[in-house]
């Protein structure tokens, strides 16, 4: 499990590998909960990945949960889903802005070791 601090709260990311696939768990902030599911695949032909995503109304935790599952998949060229429910009370626009570009940056700093995680149990 990795740990990320945003706004004095964690999010944490957990990873469990189904047999050749991979489901990523995201949550956190002062609530954790389940705002929306995606699901990637990778067309073995033409690389291109196709995504299938579940979101609350209201919830932007698509968002994330897309970003993750898209870039884990071309990573490991295989299926991903990615669960996501990061909940901050009161939070503004500009914070909610602030926490996409810092979970694209936390994914850039584990994925090279979910990457070796990920072919080292194969």
């Amino acid at each position: 499990m990795y740990t990320f601090n945003f706004l004095n709260q964690n999010i944490y990311c957990q990873f469990i590998k189904m047999g050749k696939d991979l489901h990523v768990c995201i949550h956190g902030g002062d609530r954790s909960h389940i705002g929306a599911s995606v699901v990637t695949t990778i067309s073995k032909g033409d690389f291109q990945t196709h995504n299938e995503v579940i979101s609350l109304p209201g919830h932007r935790d698509y968002i994330v949960a897309k970003w993750w599952s898209q870039k884990l998949a071309q990573a490991l060229q295989t299926t991903v889903s990615c669960c996501c429910g990061i909940h901050y009370d009161d939070i503004q626009q500009t914070e909610i802005e602030e926490l996409i570009l810092k979970m694209d940056i936390y994914l850039d700093e584990v994925i090279d070791q979910v990457e070796e995680e990920y072919y080292e149990s194969i």
